[in-house]
């Protein structure tokens, strides 16, 4: 009987390490995908401002604080490719209140170039 329960006990412990070994690398590749999310944030707000800038527009907010979602283009967007109609890419916006009508602008998610906007209201 003796016996049965130590290994019970040791097929526990086994059981138990396996868990917190899988549970720690989640925990490690969820910061490593949150890390690399970031940058390519980082690297999607600074195309929109660049895209702002070659067209002339005032880019003095604060870009670090855009936000960025992925969703489809649609007519109302003025694009440099009707492709992109109907596409989802990266809006990018910048919440600023100094800035009246701030456009949308919409950043291709594989080449990660500025391809249009949509016009603020």
């Amino acid at each position: 009987m003796k016996k049965t329960s130590w290994k019970l006990i040791l097929l526990a412990m086994i059981t138990f390490g396996f868990m917190v070994a899988c549970e720690n690398t989640q925990e490690i590749e969820a910061d490593k995908n949150s890390s690399e999310q970031s940058v390519e944030y980082d690297v999607i707000r600074d195309v929109a401002e660049q895209y702002l800038l070659k067209a002339g527009w005032n880019t003095s907010g604060d870009w670090n604080s855009a936000t960025i979602t992925i969703d489809i283009v649609e007519d109302t967007a003025i694009v440099k490719d009707t492709k992109y109609l109907g596409e989802e890419v990266y809006h990018v916006s910048l919440d600023d209140p100094s800035i009246t009508a701030s456009p949308v602008v919409l950043v291709d998610p594989e080449t990660k170039e500025g391809i249009g906007f949509i016009p603020g209201e």
